[in-house]
């Protein structure tokens, strides 16, 4: 893409906004901001607070590329190599997710739970099964500060990055990396279990948006036939490794609640309970193996 870009700050983002306006982006002016930004090293706010502030030609060539990418349909998070998340940091590599707000009802779920149980303070264990970046595993471990967790994956490359998530946030010590398929068995029971699993359908590839498609791993996006494969392995493990007053979380597809509460239930968990997230989207579903209160 050619667009030529300002020597000003102020001058440079409209010209990136516009340019990202004209291939019908949802959040031009957001997107201009934080590659401006990243491009340049700045905080968020230098276009805003700092507007007049020259950009020298090396400058303008980062901004450049940038933008071309993110033209190219290349989300922003990928271009800057990370993604915020329960107001952390989370660094992503070809092999990680990007962590989706959404995700971030599971966080709250657990905290939740832990302070109606009064059990905060306590050695919580936990399981996260397809970890990913670690986003949620690490979230609950700088809030939980007595808790240790299991992240597992199938994948080296995302165990690698979680693990530098970990560190970055000052819980390496207490998360432990497992390469793990789903079939495979973690020994122990835990008080915890969450997991975001690959539940889209082998089929709806090509009605996915560009930026997942084409940049986001496969192994952590499609979920056999039905989009429940993991959620038929997983559940009967979860049920078995779940101490009795422990609790388990998953996220779902948009369509898919009905059909994960039945396996839920089929594995023998008695208390199984839809979330809806902020739009009203069914998204997570909570079990326990009796009714908590």
């Amino acid at each position: 893409m050619s667009t030529k870009l300002g020597t000003l700050y102020a001058e440079c983002r409209q010209r990136l906004r516009n340019a990202l306006s004209s291939h019908s982006f949802a959040t031009p002016d957001l997107d201009a901001r934080l590659l401006l930004c990243h491009a340049l090293d700045l905080s968020n706010h230098a276009p805003v607070t700092h507007p007049d502030h020259i950009i020298d030609d090396q400058g303008c060539a980062l901004v450049r590329d940038a933008i071309e990418r993110r033209a190219l349909g290349e989300p922003v998070a990928r271009i800057q190599g990370y993604r915020e998340f329960w107001g952390l940091r989370f660094d992503l590599n070809d092999d990680t997710l990007i962590p989706r707000p959404e995700t971030e009802g599971i966080v709250e779920i657990i905290l939740e739970w832990a302070r109606d149980q009064g059990r905060e303070g306590e050695a919580l264990t936990v399981v996260d099964v397809g970890t990913g970046s670690g986003a949620i595993l690490t979230s609950l471990l700088v809030e939980l500060p007595n808790a240790s967790g299991v992240g597992s994956d199938i994948n080296q490359g995302a165990l690698n990055m979680a693990m530098q998530n970990a560190e970055r946030h000052g819980v390496q010590e207490r998360f432990k990396p497992v390469m793990s398929h789903y079939d495979s068995v973690l020994n122990g029971t835990y008080d915890v279990i969450v997991s975001n699993p690959p539940y889209i359908r082998d089929d709806d590839l090509q009605n996915l948006g560009d930026g997942v498609r084409e940049h986001d791993p496969a192994l952590a996006l499609f979920g056999g036939e039905d989009g429940l494969d993991a959620y038929r392995s997983l559940l009967p493990w979860c049920y078995h490794s779940l101490r009795e007053d422990g609790i388990c979380v998953f996220e779902h597809g948009f369509d898919q609640q009905a059909q994960v509460m039945t396996l839920a239930r089929e594995a023998g968990f008695q208390d199984v309970q839809p979330v809806f997230d902020l739009s009203d989207v069914p998204r997570i579903v909570k079990m326990s193996k009796k009714s908590q209160k």
